[in-house]
């Protein structure tokens, strides 16, 4: 008989530590626990949820408290395996890992359910494809797209399974699915939990929240614009990148990867050229700029934007041409005191200055679109600078009216400009050249490891400390496989914020290899492609 359960506390418990606690099962309890039940436990002098990890009838050698409540829901397997992934990844404990994916309440009355329409049957090569591995689809014509997709959708659905699209942005949650995100009510949200879990909604459409979701029978999955930098969360723990999650989440279901994108990344590119990725589709956005440097006059006079640009600026207000100029936000005093003295109030009007918040508003659209000092993110210190570039400009083009109108990159610097823009294609792949020279990604995968300590003093010994063994079992290793693994660091920060209690190690090589290698080292956290390096 079974008398025992382990119980992984939703609690922010060391890594390194106990993962788990043992606890007696309730004798009287109308709720016989199972395995990967949600439960609440005593623990210290508080009561806290937590995950029944294993169930067993061997009695520990210490006094060990009972299950206070034992609830009727249970988490899925693929839950938990991915959770273990998250932990083991991300170098967090596995009960706070597994609170991500518990529903918000432990009853529903009323579980949510969803069946997209029909429509027309998708191709049938594109079909095939899936079902060999996955596919990407690069087409820079939204509605286009999103028929493809929304055909997918329905094929898969109609055949009993389960589709998840992920999109990087809540703006773009409109489509086919039940729209998942944490702006939701609590009773939503757990409906469509219950839902997702007894196989009623057919389809999910939601941010990276919606891949905790207990999927019963997941056939596909979509990924939404996979270019855009929105993918990657980095203010709280998980801090993961959807397509990361995505892939071994995939992996987990045996379902396939469907890639949407209108103007592809670098990783997707790289994988496409390698045929690890099918393409079905390969339509991409061609990039559209006109450069405007600043005159020798303007440099002497030191003027914040050129004269060439308010010339321009004037006629098309006065044209009634509705401008974006995106910048972001330095010398913001100046730019606007450049344009009130050369505009007047009602070609103010016209004019929108405004950040990359704006890619959040889709109903808006320009006549004329301007980007400011573009080689303040090209010479960034950050091997992603031309990519990301390159993306920005490729999302301003989406806000354009007209197909066939550029987008205007104001610079003091046009040598940076010219390289990457000039020609598109052959910055790409320079730059891909260059990453897989370094074992950079996507060539590679890449971790930063975070190591704290109470005094500035001790923290260059235990990052040292923490370098070296990680080295020693590196040079373990068969040659084969330490040749392909990278170590950088210790470090400190070169840009604010600093703090000389840190330091920092990173991590290049196959992701299977390189958990292992710092799993027990007593590390504050672990950032699968960090969001900064420096």
């Amino acid at each position: 008989m079974t008398n025992y359960a382990e119980v992984a506390p939703a609690l922010p418990l060391s890594p390194t530590g106990p993962q788990s606690y043992t606890y007696r099962l309730p004798a009287h309890a109308s709720t016989s626990p199972v395995k990967y039940m949600i439960v609440t436990v005593p623990f210290g002098h508080r009561r806290v949820t937590g995950i029944v990890t294993r169930l067993h009838n061997k009695r520990p050698p210490f006094p060990v408290k009972t299950i206070a409540v034992a609830s009727s829901v249970t988490l899925t397997h693929q839950q938990v395996l991915f959770a273990r992934w998250l932990a083991k990844t991300m170098h967090g404990g596995l009960g706070y890992t597994l609170r991500l994916f518990k529903p918000p309440s432990l009853s529903c009355r009323q579980p949510a359910s969803y069946q997209p329409p029909a429509t027309a049957s998708p191709d049938t090569a594109l079909l095939q494809n899936l079902s060999a591995g996955p596919v990407a689809i690069i087409d820079y014509r939204l509605k286009q797209r999103a028929a493809i997709t929304h055909a997918i959708v329905a094929h898969y659905t109609q055949q009993q399974q389960q589709v998840l699209t992920i999109v990087p942005e809540k703006n773009l949650l409109p489509g086919p699915g039940l729209a998942y995100q944490a702006g939701l009510r609590p009773s939503t949200v757990n409906a469509m939990w219950h839902g997702v879990k007894s196989g009623q909604v057919k389809a999910i459409r939601g941010t990276q929240k919606a891949l905790f979701l207990p999927f019963k029978q997941l056939g596909l999955i979509i990924v939404e614009e996979e270019q855009n930098p929105a993918h990657k969360l980095w203010d709280q723990y998980p801090r993961l990148d959807n397509i990361d999650a995505v892939q071994a989440l995939a992996q987990i279901h045996r379902c396939p990867i469907l890639y949407s994108s209108s103007f592809p990344s670098w990783r997707l590119s790289a994988q496409v050229a390698s045929s690890h990725i099918e393409i079905s589709i390969n339509r991409p956005m061609k990039l559209c700029t006109t450069n405007v440097s600043f005159s020798f006059t303007d440099k002497i006079k030191k003027y914040s934007l050129p004269h060439a640009l308010l010339l321009k600026l004037r006629v098309w207000s006065s044209a009634k041409k509705s401008i974006l100029l995106l910048y972001n936000r330095l010398d913001n005093k100046k730019i606007m005191a450049t344009m009130r003295a050369n505009l007047s109030a009602k070609q103010l009007t016209y004019c929108q200055l405004s950040t990359s918040r704006i890619f959040a508003h889709t109903d808006q659209s320009f006549d004329r679109l301007i980007w400011l000092f573009p080689e303040q993110s090209i010479t960034f210190p950050d091997y992603r600078s031309v990519e990301n570039a390159q993306i920005m400009v490729s999302r301003l083009q989406q806000l354009s009216k007209s197909t066939v109108s550029p987008v205007y990159l104001i610079t003091r610097q046009l040598p940076p400009i010219e390289r990457v823009f000039q020609n598109p294609l052959l910055a790409r792949t320079n730059d891909l050249k260059l990453r897989e020279r370094l074992l950079l990604p996507p060539f590679a995968s890449q971790i930063r490891l975070k190591i704290s300590a109470t005094k500035s003093n001790l923290i260059p010994h235990k990052s040292q400390q923490i370098y070296t063994t990680i080295q020693d079992r590196i040079n373990q290793l068969p040659p084969s496989q330490a040749s392909s693994i990278l170590l950088r660091g210790p470090y400190s920060l070169s840009l604010p914020p600093k703090d000389p209690k840190q330091r920092f190690i990173v991590l290049r090589g196959p992701l299977n290899q390189l958990t292992d290698l710092y799993a027990d080292l007593p590390i504050d956290s672990a950032e699968l492609t960090p969001h900064r390096i420096i």
